[in-house]
């Protein structure tokens, strides 16, 4: 199905219907294009079954009998903040209004009359509960409440037993979250609690790591742990761990060593991983039962406030792993020394590295050939800011063919850019401090006046 999904979306490229969005894993419609397929929609139907609304400014929500006969209805993306009137819409079947930032409250009986309904996006609206009427949406499928400011779940959730799609990331405030909400969907194949929920176990009749396994159906999870205690629980769990592909750890004291691949699944489908302020924290580790080509779906890492992190990755980073990594986030881990290790990256785009106070190589001398034509390949952004100690990015000048754009603030001690010059058209977008771009040392005059087009002070 995965792969069915990428040709699609690849023909539909191809035939100019779809373009690339802001990031390369997104596509967007054109605005002529899709002007035209709404006014294709709109004469080939009956009755208005096509609502959109979407980015077009509104203050309030179109009349209730503008709704009733609808199929799909899209308010995205305005200012709505409130929903007055409760609309009759007995075909309908999706709903879009999320980035109504302004929308905080959504009526009791609003969802009494839409019984076909099977999409519902609320995300990032500033919704701080759901109404219980949730649960007379028998039909639904998919429910967007990421980035909302949701305080808990309303046990009647749980009533929605064809519900197959939960997202619940990037919910800050969600503190309760009811065992009947969760246990009763039966469906459920997508639920995602990352940067969200983290109180697994520690409250009575709330969700635990018992009632997510008995999920028949999850095949993706994505959690928040806060805990060590959670964290060696969360362990025992097989069913889960194979299916965890968002996993964000934060303010674990204790936590030494962060373990991965326990077994041979844990990890071999996760994507994101992001540890926050585990002061303890000193190296990752993968086990040997993951083999050479550990990781092999890992696509972003994010490490922030760990000041005894002395190393990443305590295993050999080979070619072989990490074969999707893709972006690499690292803040203020200030016993780091280099991260040499991303040399080894075939698919790396993006390199933030903030507040590290000691590192003083990106990647040093004995981590790299003098000639490595395999080296940073694919990336794109290199952003470097307050490392104060740091000399050099990279021991030789590299090619780095990708890279658009690398960002250099309050590092006073770099005086060169490690970046080969034979090719001025594809030169980099330079943004520093113009003192630092002043003091910079070039092996060649003519390195330093191709590249002086190129930089932007800040």
């Amino acid at each position: 199905m995965y792969n069915q999904g990428h040709a699609l979306i690849g023909s539909l490229k191809v035939a100019c219907l779809l373009e690339t969005g802001e990031e390369k894993t997104q596509v967007k419609m054109h605005d002529v294009v899709r002007s035209f397929d709404l006014w294709i929609a709109s004469k080939c139907g009956s009755n208005n079954q096509f609502l959109v609304k979407a980015s077009t400014g509104l203050t309030e929500a179109p009349r209730a009998d503008h709704w009733k006969h609808s199929l799909r209805i899209s308010l995205f993306d305005n200012g709505i903040t409130t929903l007055a009137e409760i609309p009759e819409c007995p075909r309908l079947s999706t709903l879009l209004l999320q980035w109504n930032s302004g929308l905080n409250r959504i009526p009791i009986t609003f969802f009494h009359f839409m019984p076909a309904l099977r999409v519902l996006d609320l995300s990032f609206t500033s919704l701080r509960e759901i109404p219980v009427s949730i649960n007379e949406l028998v039909e639904l499928r998919h429910l967007d409440l990421s980035g909302t400011k949701i305080t808990s779940l309303p046990k009647e959730l749980g009533d929605l037993a064809k519900l197959q799609h939960l997202d619940l990331q990037r919910t800050h405030s969600l503190r309760i979250i009811p065992q009947e909400a969760i246990s009763g969907l039966l469906q459920l194949r997508i639920l995602n609690v990352y940067y969200s929920y983290g109180v697994w176990e520690q409250q009575d009749n709330e969700v635990g790591f018992a009632d997510l396994q008995s999920l028949k159906y999850l095949t993706t999870l994505g959690i928040t742990i806060n805990e060590l205690n959670t964290l060696k629980r969360l362990y025992s769990f097989s069913g889960l761990l194979k299916v965890i592909q968002y996993l964000y750890i934060k303010q674990c004291d204790g936590l030494f060593y962060l373990q991965l691949s326990l077994n041979s699944s844990f990890g071999e489908r996760l994507r994101r991983l992001s540890i926050n302020n585990c002061y303890d924290l000193q190296y990752l580790q993968v086990d040997e039962e993951a083999g050479k080509k550990w990781l092999p779906s890992l696509e972003v890492v994010a490490l922030h406030g760990l000041p005894n992190l002395e190393t990443v990755w305590k295993n050999p980073v080979t070619r072989e792993c990490l074969q999707n990594l893709q972006s690499i986030n690292i803040w203020h881990c200030r016993k780091l020394r280099n991260v040499s290790w991303v040399l080894q990256l075939p698919k790396l785009e993006v390199i933030y590295l903030m507040y590290c106070e000691e590192m003083e190589e990106v990647v040093s001398r004995s981590g790299i050939p003098r000639e490595d034509s395999k080296a940073f390949r694919s990336l794109r952004t290199l952003s470097i800011r307050n490392l104060p100690k740091l000399r050099s990015i990279t021991p030789w000048e590299l090619a780095f063919p990708s890279l658009e754009s690398i960002a250099v603030i309050d590092c006073p001690n770099l005086k060169q850019l490690s970046i080969k010059t034979h090719n001025t058209s594809t030169l980099p977008t330079v943004y520093g401090n113009k003192e630092w771009w002043d003091e910079l040392e070039w092996k060649e005059a003519s390195s330093e006046t191709a590249f002086v087009p190129h930089f932007m002070p800040i």
